[in-house]
């Protein structure tokens, strides 16, 4: 008799509308929790062990020994989710695996089904009738009611799933970003007053890694292979986040015994979001693209050499990660934040694969950055900002971005240039820094005049340069900030970019941090 073996696959859709359904920090932590325990505690009992290829990231492949096993995971997975985890969707495939067929064959056919399965809409179990009472935060409908008012069943769920008491919940996915396993309720917020006490800047870093495809293509035919690298890329990410947390709360010198200005929100796969004081955010995130290269070189290089999946470039032996932030005030949504560092992020990736050798899957894009300061109360897509209001006239732009790290693998070890059209971080930062002194106060004010004047006229503009240049010409190093600030970068694209608004936005959250010390 044939033997028949079942490769069943799942999809968790909706993940982040999920976890940023509410500007609730409590929320957002019980959120958290949940969808991290959807691949793991959810579905462990569906399947043995030896039996999971893949459950992480929201995305569940496993292959059955017989058809009841997989029917029932089948019947009973979804609606476990949907009872824990009201507004998350599950799509689900299933592929029969006979003797003489390929692992790589039938995920390929998997992944055909769960692209058909995802594209079909499905019912959602939070819609109520007109009539019914209403949660205010939410707009679905309430279940219950607290001290803070009607609460809806996902909202309900997330808030019991983020209680300080609840056992192995609330402290596992901080612990597993802090790296420390001593970690109490008290160091961890569970308010957003708990990160910054008065009405300050945030940030949300949204970062994704690079070369997934490439490597799943090569290697992820073969179901060991398959297992082994997801299993590492999950330790990988890990650690990148720990040496992150570690190296910026040494260097910023955060107090430990307090409550730690960072809350973790995904953490699994290639991917990573947290919330964080706004002046933490540029240092975690370049540290942590740093480190996830680092990480992936140990844990995962022989498996990428070995599969040949980069042929050209001295990035062979790794992957890379771009990284999107988004400055935010304290009382902003969480929800348009995360979007619009979800879609800086989508940016600094374009332009790492703008190479014909990394678009055909032949070379490693770079890891870089985007970052933006929101300066109004009116969100949308980035690309509509920067039409908006980083365009002082046809053919310039304030986008300088991305930022690459200041590392180049390359065999000359020689940083990115300017001449390129692109800055490294290190390069802003020490433009930033450079403003901090008195002298670097009055550039400031200038750059911003000089600022105000593209908007009006160029020509005005580079009037106002001139004079600053003249003003400061005896100090050589605020001449060069200036010429820096205002050079504009070519890359080919029409366009002019200049990196003084980045600059200036930058300073401005390093001296929000800067006052609150001096009070």
């Amino acid at each position: 008799m044939e033997k028949i073996r079942y490769l069943y696959g799942a999809s968790v859709q909706g993940i982040q509308s999920f976890i940023f359904q509410t500007n609730d920090l409590k929320s957002i932590v019980g959120a958290s929790e949940l969808v991290e325990q959807i691949c793991t505690k959810m579905f462990e009992h569906f399947a043995k062990e030896e039996e999971l290829v893949v459950n992480a990231a929201g995305n569940i492949k496993c292959i059955f020994a017989n058809k009841q096993d997989c029917a029932k995971a089948v019947l009973e997975f979804p609606k476990e989710v949907q009872t824990k985890a009201p507004g998350i969707t599950i799509s689900q495939a299933v592929v029969k695996m006979k003797e003489g067929d390929t692992f790589g064959t039938s995920v390929d056919k998997l992944e055909r089904r769960l692209r058909i399965q995802r594209n079909k809409p499905s019912k959602s179990l939070t819609i109520g009738y007109m009539g019914t009472r209403r949660s205010r935060k939410t707009g679905l409908p309430a279940v219950d009611v607290d001290k803070e008012g009607y609460l809806d069943e996902s909202t309900l769920s997330k808030q019991k799933n983020s209680r300080p008491d609840k056992e192995n919940s609330t402290l596992s996915l901080s612990i597993k970003n802090f790296g420390i396993n001593q970690l109490t309720n008290s160091q961890i917020c569970y308010d957003i007053d708990d990160m910054t006490d008065r009405n300050n800047w945030i940030a949300v870093i949204h970062a994704d890694g690079n070369g997934l495809g490439q490597v799943v293509r090569k290697i992820g035919k073969e179901e060991e292979k398959y297992h082994e690298f997801s299993a590492n890329l999950n330790k990988a990410t890990e650690r990148a986040a720990q040496k992150a947390f570690i190296s910026v709360c040494e260097k910023h010198g955060v107090d430990m015994t307090k409550k730690i200005p960072f809350r973790p929100v995904v953490l699994s796969g290639d991917d990573h979001t947290i919330i964080c004081r706004a002046d933490l955010a540029l240092d975690y995130a370049t540290i942590y693209l740093r480190e996830f290269e680092n990480q992936t070189y140990q844990l995962l290089g022989n498996l990428i050499v070995g599969g040949q999946v980069f042929t050209k470039g001295d990035m062979k032996d790794r992957l890379s990660a771009c990284a999107g932030i988004s400055y935010i005030k304290a009382s902003y949504p969480f929800y348009y934040g995360y979007k619009l560092a979800e879609s800086l992020c989508a940016l600094a990736k374009k332009d790492a694969k703008r190479e014909q050798d990394v678009k055909e899957g032949h070379k490693l894009p770079k890891s870089c950055l985007m970052f933006y300061k929101v300066q109004d109360s009116f969100i949308e897509d980035f690309s509509k900002i920067a039409e908006r209001e980083l365009t002082p006239s046809q053919g310039d732009s304030f986008v300088a971005g991305p930022y690459y790290l200041s590392e180049d693998h390359s065999s000359t070890g020689e940083e990115y240039s300017s001449q390129e059209g692109r800055w490294t971080v290190k390069k802003l930062l020490d433009n930033v820094c450079l403003l901090d002194s008195k002298d670097g106060n009055a550039v400031k004010s200038d750059l911003r005049q000089w600022l105000s004047l593209m908007y009006v006229n160029s020509g005005m503009a580079q009037q106002k340069k001139r004079r600053m240049l003249f003003l400061n010409k005896k100090n050589s190093r605020l001449s060069e900030v200036i010429e820096e600030a205002t050079k504009g970068l070519d890359r080919n694209d029409d366009l002019k970019r200049y990196p003084a608004y980045d600059i200036l936005a930058l300073h401005s959250i390093f001296a929000v941090l800067k006052k609150r010390e001096t009070r």
